[in-house]
This record gives structure tokens, sequence and C-alpha cells, in this order.
């Protein structure tokens, strides 16, 4: 026998050989996870939490975030509750900023209650992701949360969607322990957590429903005691005494021009019948909703498929949650569907849009759950393989250009940029000149210009203006149907302001511009020859400061000394 002969290896040995040691490597892996695992879901968090940190303080505040500040920042909290009845949230956000800007008035102290809360509410989820369907499902979950691009966004804004997560995540926690335990003592946290999710955000309605619908389910199955029973239909009771509380004082005072006002930049979240069949237009938004979570177009379809997989499993049987919690999963799969259909409904009725943006945001914790299920069902509970998809999931929606939550760290947003905006005017303007701001432009000048001292109040019902003190300038701020001065409004907006405030041929006024929507500088050169040669100062992409002086008509004119038009239609000194 030759010495090849004896070398030659005996075919599917090796191979074998290579799988039982890859297997070996899988389960001290395995292992390894499974005896750290709320080791490594810490590390998550903190990862999660110093990510939304980096963010929040990455960018000035955007005009609803200054919108939120404006109306908490009033001389009592009794003042900020009423100021809050403008706009379409309910209260919880504004009595939390109210008394949070005695901490600091920086945007990295204002967003630290989303950043809190939207760290927290991955927590809890995981908690009861596990709960549910095990460490595996759980831990996926968590990751799906924790760096979601569009989430981390909305936790690092002055915005209600964060605590509204963290409120709903916590009713859904303590519900499950009450109904596992038939614990009454657990009744009264859930309480809790459901209040506070319906004062947070009025999209928490569709949860409040769903959940009541889920618990109602359960209860039938479960026969509490008594006690049990009470206890859950004294704090629905109370959800429902809350809702009546919430409509009669605000809901019902809005006017339905506002409402129409706020409804109109969401025309294509609802249906109209004739432009698309209710089967396309179903498909098309709930795959919206699925890509604002996960951002990449080869991902977010694949990872609907799998939620409604997974409902689909809950209902039939396939899918169970762990022994303890209920003999079957029908209702869990209740649980995952009705946000959906709620939101869907109400699109169909104009009520409310069912859309891929932060209107749906309260549908996060249905889907990281139903997804994590369906990962823990595939892995057989093995924690490494969920984990490693939706860590792949997650840098995919990290990487990607697209965005839909506009603040997500850029320099041309970055705060020096404001910073230079605001000491450019202080340089610049005289103290007897007016600046001239539309809506959204007074919120971010009120917080950035204006003294601690100085209460910004929006132009009451009716009026086209309002005028207020501002770090010693006077300003004047468009009414709510000029969120932005545009070049077809730009004028008479001007000559309104002049005539309505005195304005005197020759005086300065200067138009300062931030937020949504292309500037003036952009636009008005190509709208009316006179201002081809109109010069401004800008600070990124996003500020814009103009001087103009009063013509003799009251209109907007250009300053002495601007270019002007040669006969070469060029502009020259």
């Amino acid at each position: 026998m030759s010495k090849s002969a004896v070398l030659e290896p005996i075919p599917g040995v090796e191979v074998a050989a290579s799988n039982s040691i890859e297997a070996a490597r899988a389960n001290r892996v395995e292992g390894w996870l499974g005896g750290r695992a709320e080791i490594v879901a810490a590390t998550i968090l903190a990862a999660g939490f110093a990510l939304r940190i980096y963010v929040a303080a990455g960018s000035y505040l955007n005009p609803d975030e200054a919108l939120h500040f404006a109306l908490s920042h009033q001389r009592s909290l009794l003042l900020a509750y009423k100021a809050s009845l403008t706009n379409a949230h309910p209260p919880l956000i504004y009595v939390i900023l109210h008394f949070w800007q005695f901490l600091g008035r920086s945007e990295l102290t204002l967003r630290l209650p989303s950043v809190l809360a939207g760290t927290a509410f991955c927590w809890i989820l995981y908690k009861w992701v596990a709960m549910l369907f095990g460490r595996a499902a759980g831990l996926s979950a968590l990751v799906l949360a924790a760096f979601s691009p569009s989430l981390i966004s909305l936790s690092a804004q002055v915005r209600a969607y964060a605590v509204m997560l963290f409120c709903m995540a916590g009713a859904l926690y303590f519900l499950e322990r009450a109904l596992r335990e038939k614990s009454v003592g657990d009744t009264w946290p859930f309480t809790a957590f459901l209040y506070l999710a319906i004062l947070s955000h009025y999209s928490a309605a569709f949860f409040v429903f769903s959940l009541g619908v889920y618990a109602l389910a359960r209860i039938i199955e479960a026969r509490p005691s008594r006690n049990f029973i009470g206890a859950w239909i004294a704090g629905e009771a109370g959800a429902l005494a809350i809702y009546v509380f919430l409509y009669v004082t605000h809901v019902s005072q809005i006017k339905p021009s506002e409402m129409d006002m706020w409804a109109s930049p969401h025309d294509g979240a609802f249906f109209h019948a004739g432009q698309e069949s209710l089967l396309a237009f179903t498909l098309r938004k709930s795959g919206a909703v699925f890509r604002f979570f996960f951002l990449e177009n080869y991902i977010y379809w694949g990872l609907l498929a799998l939620f409604a997989a997974a409902i689909v499993l809950l209902f039939s049987g396939v899918l169970r949650p762990r022994a303890r919690l209920t003999s079957r999963s029908w209702p869990l799969g209740l649980l995952f569907l009705l946000p959906f259909l709620a939101e869907w409904s109400a699109s169909l009725f104009r009520v409310y849009p069912y859309t891929g943006s932060r209107q749906s945001a309260f549908l996060a914790p249905f889907v990281f759950a139903g997804i994590g299920a369906i990962f823990g069902k595939l892995s057989e509970e093995r924690i490494w393989p969920p984990l490693l998809m939706a860590g792949l999931i997650v840098l995919a929606g990290l990487a990607s250009p697209v965005r839909f939550e506009p603040y997500f760290r850029n320099a041309d947003l970055a705060p020096s940029q404001m910073t230079s905006a605001v000491n450019y005017i202080r340089e610049t303007a005289a103290r007897n000149d007016t600046i001239l701001v539309d809506l959204q432009g007074g919120f971010l000048l009120s917080y950035y210009l204006c003294g601690p001292t100085d209460f910004y109040f929006p132009p009451a019902s009716g009026s086209q203006f309002a005028r207020f003190g501002c770090g010693g300038y006077s300003t004047v701020s468009t009414d709510d149907h000029t969120w932005k001065l545009t070049p077809d409004n730009f004028e008479a907006r001007f000559e309104q302001a002049a005539a309505a405030y005195n304005f005197k041929p020759g005086d300065t006024v200067w138009v300062f511009q931030s937020g949504w929507g292309a500037n003036l500088d952009a636009e008005l050169p190509w709208f009316a020859p006179k201002y081809r040669c109109l010069v401004s100062r800008n600070f990124g992409a996003k500020i814009t400061v103009i001087r103009f002086v009063v013509g003799q008509d009251l209109s907007p004119a250009l300053p002495a000394g601007s270019p002007h038009l040669s006969a070469l239609n060029r502009c020259v000194p």
C-alpha cells in the first residue's frame, strides 16, 4: 500500500467532522448567550441609548419641537395647559416639558425625556416579548427597536411619541403579568400606564381599543376572580372618562378648518375610491408602515410577509406563547392585528391617516413582537440566529440613505448653524428694525433669539398676526394658515403686516425662515423679476435671513445698495 493511499481521506468524513466542529462552536455560543441574556440585553440597550444621545445632540430643533417648547414655556402650568389646547395633542408632553425646562433649555436637555422614554420602551418591550415567546424572540425585538432609524430619531426629538411608546409597553407588560398570575395588584400599574398612554397621543386610541378587546378575550378564557374583573372594569371606565374629558375640553373645540389644515399633508394616506382599489391601497400603505421602521426596499416587504405569517400562525395555533400564559394563541393574533385594522378603518373615513410616518409609530410594539416571535420560532428558541438576523436588518436600515425623520444628524442642521444665524441678526439688525417670520420660523426664533422671560403666544384664532418682543426686537409672526412664507403669499402678507403695525416707507424688515420647505431665497427671484437680485444670508441648507425695506406702496422692496439688473440681465453692484 502506497503512502498516498494511506493518507487519502474517506469521503464524507472530513465534511462530517467540519460540521461537528461548527455545531460545537454554535452550541458554545448559544450556551454563553443563554447564560448572559440579561447582560446582552443591557449591552444592546446601552448602545441604543448612546445612539439616541448622539442624534439628540446633533441638530437644532425642528419647527414642531420648537412649537412644543413654546406651548410649554409659560408662566404657569395652567397657562401651559391652556396653550396646549391650540395644538392637536393631549396635554401630557406639555406638562412634562413645562417642569423639565427648569433643568435647562438646551436642545439635548429638552430632548432627554424622549431619549429616556425611548430607551425604556426598548427594555420593557424586551421583557414583554420574552415573557410571551422566550428570550430569543425578546432579544431580536429589542435589537429591532433599539436600532430602528426612525425610532431613534423619534426618541431624539421633543415630541410625544417616545413617551407614548414607553407607556404602551408598560401597559402591555403589566397586563400580561396580571393575566398570567391573575393578579389584582398588577392591574394598577397597567391602568396607570394605560392612562398615561391616552394622555400622550391621540393615536393611542387604536392601542386602547385593541388592548381592551384582547384583555376581554383573555378574561373570558381564563375566568379570573371577581376582584380581578372588577379592577379591570374600573380601569376601563377610568380610560373612558379620560376620553370624555379630552373630547369635551379639547377635541370638540377644534374647528373643522383647523382639522382640515392638519390633515391636508396626509391626503395620500386616506383611501380615495375610484383612484385605486381598496386592496392596492391596503398593500401600499401597509408596506409603507414597514418601510418607516426598516427603510430598505429589499427588506421591508419580506418583514411585512413575516409579520402577516406570525398573525396567521397565532390564529392557527402553530405559533404559541409560552405554556404558563395561556392555552390558546388566537387572542395574541387579535392583539397584533387589531391596531393595524383600526388605523386602516380610520383612514377610510378620513379620521386618521394610515401611513408610513410617525403617525403610525404606535404600531411599533406589535411589529417588533410579531417579527421577534417568528424569528424565535424559526430558530427553535436558539438565541444567536435571531440576534444575527435582527442585527443584519438594522444595519441595512442604518446604512440606508432614506430617512423619514429629517433631523437624523446632518451637518446642515447642526446647532452651530442656528447659533451663527442668531448672532448675525444680533450683530446686523438695529433694535428698531422689525423681524417678520412665518409660523414655523416664529417658533424657532422664539426659542433661539428670545430670552427666557420672553413668552411667545401664537396668533389668536381669527388674527392674521401676532407681535411679540423677542430678545429686544419687535417680531411679527403670521397665523397658522401661513405656516410657511412662499412666493405666492409673501407680498400680500408683508403688506398686511405693514398696514396692521404702521410700518413706514423705508423701514427695515428682516425676514427669518427656517424649517421645512424651500425658503424665499430659492424661489422668490424666479417668481417676480424685481427680486431677481435679492441678497440673502444662508446658514446651512435650512436657515435664511433676508433684509427688505418697506416700499412706498408698503410692498417689500430690496434695500438701497442691493445689486440691480444690468442690460445683460445680470445682477451687478
